[in-house]
């Protein structure tokens, strides 16, 4: 009987959802699966040159899209899922429509960084504040212009290769390829944030190289959710990097750590899980200008 009330509960969020969905024009309906338990299944799939194509996977999975042109094929592809438990009376309203992970990977070396590091790996993924879904994810990587190379510290470490680099494009045209994808998904013009796992991404890395190569930089990269903070909140406040993080959660670590993107997507898992738990994100950390001088001031908000 419990059973039975689950999945009628489980089909009703799921038809609800149907309807919202069908409103933004993605095409999916309701199957049903060996367990006789009702979940979303999409319709279609975008593929990196942005067709739709033959759908066999569930609701929001994705292609990765790539800008460099030296893979033929996506040489990653990611099925995001459902959620196996959605609970919607614990999830509160959020402040935002939709949140938009990052994690950039840069040039770097054991013993001593180069100067300047530069990005090599430009992720990114949205996660709906609605239904906590990870609903796509961009990927380029990024040519670094002042340290070409890669050391072999830096290969080992991100799994990113030389010809990777080599092929990829610059800094600006990262950033707008990007900017681009967002208004094709039709988030650009949404109420966002931009999430990242610390200040790093945001604070230092992005903004000192678009500041040392004087590249323009979309407004929406000047405020930002910190993740370690609402995640110390709800989980104490003990030190952590990401994987220890997502496995301090509950969650199974999923792919690479390093890879930009399989840190993106982990950081977006976590994420949802603390939005599922009734935790209301806002702005904690961003960048402001001071008019005397021109330099740059970082601002915590309270």
């Amino acid at each position: 009987m419990m059973a039975l009330e689950h999945n009628e509960a489980m089909q009703r969020m799921c038809e609800a959802s149907l309807k919202g969905l069908q409103s933004r024009g993605i095409r999916c309906n309701l199957q049903y699966n060996n367990g006789n338990s009702v979940e979303l299944k999409d319709d279609t799939i975008v593929h990196p040159g942005g067709d739709a194509g033959e759908s066999i996977h569930q609701l929001s999975s994705e292609f990765v899209e790539y800008s460099n042109e030296f893979y033929n094929n996506p040489t990653y592809q990611h099925d995001f899922g459902s959620w196996s438990t959605f609970y919607p009376d614990s999830q509160k309203p959020q402040e935002f429509q939709y949140f938009v992970v990052i994690d950039f990977e840069a040039t770097c070396d054991k013993d001593k960084n180069p100067y300047p590091q530069e990005i090599i790996e430009f992720p990114s993924v949205i996660v709906s504040s609605v239904t906590g879904q990870l609903e796509a994810c961009f990927q380029t990587y990024v040519r670094p212009t002042c340290n070409q190379l890669l050391s072999d510290f830096c290969k080992d470490l991100t799994g990113i290769q030389q010809i990777q680099v080599d092929r990829g494009v610059t800094l600006s045209e990262a950033l707008l390829r990007h900017d681009k994808w967002l208004e094709n998904k039709g988030i650009k013009n949404t109420n966002f944030a931009v999430v990242t796992w610390s200040n790093w991404d945001c604070r230092v890395m992005l903004e000192s190289e678009c500041r040392f190569k004087k590249i323009w930089k979309p407004p929406y990269f000047n405020r930002w959710i910190n993740l370690k903070v609402p995640f110390h909140e709800v989980f104490g406040g003990v030190r952590c990097n990401l994987k220890e993080a997502v496995e301090m959660a509950g969650l199974a670590w999923q792919g690479r750590a390093h890879c930009g993107l399989d840190d993106a997507k982990n950081t977006a898992r976590l994420l949802a899980l603390l939005m599922h738990r009734g935790f209301k994100f806002s702005i904690t950390n961003s960048l402001m200008w001071q008019t005397n001088d021109g330099s740059l001031t970082w601002k915590s908000v309270p």
